[in-house]
């Protein structure tokens, strides 16, 4: 970030499923369960490590949207503080 103009910023890449808002509750902790054994399998973990790429899960649901949440109002905060655009 510092090259691009923004000393003392930090910018990591991550993803996360996204479920449309009204999912029942019980199917979104059915997928986060699912999720969660999935990515601790050794061959998943490895294959992930191959590419560089750290497996870090949110606990619950819950902390990954305060997350989203969060970087969402980082993010903004930034854009409309260094006035960015896009063409």
């Amino acid at each position: 970030m510092t090259e691009s103009g923004f000393p003392g910023r930090e910018s990591v890449n991550w993803n996360g499923r996204f479920l449309p808002a009204q999912t029942p509750p019980a199917v979104v902790d059915r997928l986060d369960v699912a999720v969660h054994q999935v990515m601790q399998r050794p061959q998943v973990r490895a294959q992930f490590a191959r590419q560089g790429v750290p497996v870090i899960l949110s606990k619950t649901p819950g902390e990954f949207q305060a997350y989203v949440r969060a970087e969402t109002a980082r993010w903004a905060k930034i854009i409309r503080d260094h006035n960015v655009t896009y063409y």
